[in-house]
């Protein structure tokens, strides 16, 4: 739901519970022998304050504010778990919604009381209730949706997993055939191949980051044979803490995109790829050439797309990534908290 009718929602829920709190004080007044009296001296009933307060752009606007006022304490201040000044904006929400709510019954009536206290404690205690209760459904319903979305997406792995025993049986065949036809340069490749897809029917949901780092020289060592002899490939990826995991396959979309995109026969190329893992942060970054005939995607490529979701499940509030050209080239900086 978007914040403005999540704002308007709000203020009809409050003016309803005014609405209940102004009925509650109406017979308070009126079991106490007190009343309220119009101009004309006749006696206010409670159907002429609700008609009133309804009728009240004064009151309108002072709801509209104050659920503004919660609303924008939800989003920037409660969001960001700081507690204190929850507390303190809702203790000061409430002093200015019963002191507003006095100023009116004064205006309007004429009629002078004490400032309620208890009143503008309970606007407090409501106003913070609001954003702790609002804030456990949102986590649930994050929860539900991200556990549908992992469950969904390993659906899709299973599904467009070729069986392993299948696959890697037919390797095995067509690099026996390499031998025997003495290719022993196309055994090779399809022994790193073999290996690399290995890696990639991996289940689990995190490896060591140096096993990530070994299957991403797999997959450059294949390049190399592949690209041009002119392209410049420039690799940083020093040995890491064998401690240290990571999801798997979260790097390889970006490095795939800089071949595909990045690689030109008839220009001057380059990749520069550097890795490194520091007390627990992981730096990867990515700059590949741009060539005008084949533009590069930076986020709506399926990989790419799929890479920054997982991204936002696995670690959220964790990351941070920045996608796209600069004048060196085409650059992707991800910072990770491991």
């Amino acid at each position: 739901m978007k914040k403005r009718y999540q704002w308007l929602l709000h203020a009809g829920i409050l003016t309803g519970i005014l609405l209940l709190v102004d009925v509650f004080d109406h017979y308070q007044l009126e079991r106490s022998g007190g009343h309220l009296f119009h101009e004309d001296g006749s006696v206010v009933s409670l159907w002429d304050r609700i008609r009133g307060h309804l009728a009240s752009q004064g009151i309108a606007w002072m709801v509209l504010a104050a659920t503004g006022v919660i609303e924008w304490v939800y989003h920037r201040g409660f969001r960001k778990g700081n507690l204190l000044i929850l507390g303190i904006l809702s203790l000061l929400t409430g002093l200015v919604l019963t002191a507003g709510l006095l100023a009116y019954n004064t205006w309007r009536f004429g009629v002078e009381r004490s400032f309620p206290w208890e009143f503008a404690g309970l606007v407090a205690g409501y106003t913070f209730l609001y954003l702790v209760v609002r804030d456990y459904f949102r986590r649930l319903v994050v929860s539900a949706q991200e556990k549908a979305e992992r469950t969904q997406a390993e659906l899709m792995a299973l599904r467009s997993q070729v069986d392993p025993h299948f696959l890697f049986n037919t390797l095995n065949m067509i690099y026996g055939t390499a031998l025997k036809e003495k290719a022993p340069e196309t055994a090779d490749h399809i022994e790193q191949l073999a290996g690399m897809l290995r890696y990639v029917l991996i289940r689990s949901e995190s490896v060591p980051v140096e096993a990530e780092k070994r299957f991403l020289e797999e997959y450059l060592a294949l390049q190399r044979k592949r690209i041009p002899a002119g392209v410049r490939l420039d690799v940083s990826l020093p040995a890491v803490d064998p401690e240290v995991r990571i999801a798997p396959l979260l790097l390889i979309p970006f490095v795939e995109n800089a071949f595909r995109y990045g690689i030109s026969a008839e220009e001057p190329s380059f990749i520069r790829l550097e890795l490194s893992v520091r007390k627990g942060r992981l730096d990867f970054f990515l700059l590949n050439s741009i060539h005008e005939k084949s533009r590069q995607v930076t986020g709506e490529g399926t990989g790419i797309r799929n890479t920054l979701r997982r991204l936002e499940l696995l670690y959220p509030d964790r990351h941070t990534i920045h996608i796209g050209e600069t004048p060196e080239g085409f650059r992707v900086a991800l910072t990770l908290h491991l």
